[in-house]
């Protein structure tokens, strides 16, 4: 499983009974942590670890968790462990450099993201996330190559095209970030961010009626940010 950036249950350990091997334990806890229940992920993941601590998956799932709730020395640690009992795996050097990017280490993060790469050079998550760090280091030409690259290999991925299409708008390519956000709402309408930046894109090409329609949506999904900015450009 990889990072993605998204209560225990008190109960959780009797959800098991003793004779739950340590491969039906950790499909349970990958289960949770899809389900975003991070916490009780780990409760599960600290049985399978007293029973057996060298499953890196088990170390890895960890890390994926504490990333997840912004624990990003607990994430490093369990990412680290998972990396030395399997340095074969694109995955952990992955995962742990999107730890690094959000501790700020950023060359680190760069070197890792490179290893993961040189194991397995076809993941465009790979690619997605080392565009995201181009855009922190300030290199939003860059940042446009990697989700090129990345949208390639994943075309019909719409997070790949949001980060694309809010790159091209801080670059000014007006007319390709629209194109590129519009075609980000098409595969998935449900994200209040990707109306936001539309509704930008917009106001930037001079089109109110337009951005303010995309405002209001966003407003509509729960954006705190056209909260705040469709009273101010569009009454």
């Amino acid at each position: 499983m990889i990072l993605r950036k998204y209560l225990a249950c008190a109960f959780i350990f009797f959800l098991f009974n003793c004779t739950a091997n340590n491969g039906d334990l950790l499909e349970k806890a990958k289960n949770l942590t899809a389900k975003g229940d991070f916490e009780a992920s780990n409760i599960v993941l600290s049985k399978i670890l007293d029973n057996d601590s060298t499953i890196a998956e088990a170390w890895n799932l960890i890390g994926i968790n504490y990333f997840e709730l912004e624990n990003y020395p607990l994430a490093s640690a369990g990412v680290l462990k998972a990396v030395a009992l399997d340095p074969s795996d694109y995955r952990f050097y992955y995962n742990l450099g999107n730890v690094r990017r959000e501790q700020k280490l950023f060359e680190e993060s760069f070197q890792l993201y490179e290893r993961a790469l040189s194991i397995k050079p076809d993941v465009a998550d790979i690619y997605l996330n080392r565009g995201v760090l181009y855009s922190k280091v300030g290199s939003p030409f860059k940042a446009i190559k990697e989700f090129e690259v990345a949208a390639k290999l994943e075309p019909k991925n719409p997070l790949i095209l949001f980060n694309k299409g809010r790159t091209q708008l801080i670059l000014n390519d007006v007319a390709g970030s629209i194109e590129t956000l519009e075609a980000a709402i098409e595969i998935n309408s449900k994200n209040p961010e990707y109306y936001f930046w539309l509704g930008n894109a917009y106001y930037t090409a001079s089109d109110t009626a337009k951005a303010c329609m995309n405002f209001k949506i966003s407003q509509e999904k729960g954006s705190e940010s056209a909260e705040a900015t469709y009273p101010l450009l569009c009454n």
